[in-house]
Formats: C-alpha cells, sequence, structure tokens
C-alpha cells in the first residue's frame, strides 16, 4: 500500500466512533497461525494512477480482492498474475 494512502486510511479510521461491543469468544484452534504475513510486502512511495492495468492490480492488492476472486494452484495459492 502507498504511504499516502497508509496515511489517508489511518485518518479515516481515527474519525469513526468506537461501538460498545463485546469482542466474541475466540474459536480459533489453539495451533492456528495466520495464512499469510501480517506485515505488509512493501509499502509504495506512491500508488499508480489514472486508468491502468497498474492501478488496478493495485487495487485489487490493496484490498486483498484476489483472495477470494481468484482461482488457486495446488498449493492452494494464488498463481502469480492471475487476475
Amino acid at each position: 500500500m502507498a504511504a499516502d494512502d497508509m496515511r489517508d486510511l489511518v485518518a479515516y479510521l481515527q474519525t469513526l466512533k468506537p461501538v460498545d461491543v463485546p469482542a466474541p469468544e475466540n474459536s480459533l484452534k489453539r495451533d492456528w497461525r495466520p495464512p499469510s504475513p501480517l506485515q505488509p510486502e512493501h509499502v509504495l512511495d506512491t500508488a499508480p494512477t489514472g486508468v491502468s492495468v497498474e492501478r488496478g492490480e493495485y487495487l485489487v492488492h490493496v484490498a486483498i480482492c484476489k483472495d477470494c476472486h481468484s482461482p488457486r494452484n495446488a498449493d492452494v495459492g494464488v498463481p502469480p498474475r492471475s487476475p
């Protein structure tokens, strides 16, 4: 995610009012691990702009659309350069 987009996202989240809802009980197994790293792969200086394939790839990547809307390979991973 581009640094400017990250700052904008944080600024937006800071405008939201907290909700008074208790967190649900954890139903994960003890040995569960997240399927992917929680750290960003890399931070871009700027996001691609305009109408372009690069802008579309950027938006799909940061919105994690491909996690549900892409075919999987034999390792249950998303093949490189998949839509």
